[in-house]
């Protein structure tokens, strides 16, 4: 039996995703994931992650608040 997957698409969350994810979540495993996720982050997923705090704040204001506040706590500056 042969399958032909030609249109199938698969997405994966990058870790600026899952990152947002987590700190909106912000249960105590989220807490112990996201100390390894933010080692992880690179410069360029930071800025992403801000991105995605500002397009949050269009719908769910409460959410960006978490991002924002969690992202300060770490000391980042929120452009």
């Amino acid at each position: 039996m042969h399958y032909n997957f030609k249109h199938l698409r698969i997405y994966a969350l990058g870790l600026p995703d899952q990152t947002a994810m987590k700190i909106v979540a912000l249960r105590e495993q989220d807490l112990e994931d996201l100390e390894l996720l933010l080692t992880q982050l690179t410069e360029a997923d930071k800025k992403i992650l801000v991105q995605i705090m500002h397009h949050v704040s269009r719908f769910r204001q409460d959410w960006a608040q978490k991002i924002q506040y969690f992202l300060q706590e770490q000391g980042w500056p929120i452009e």
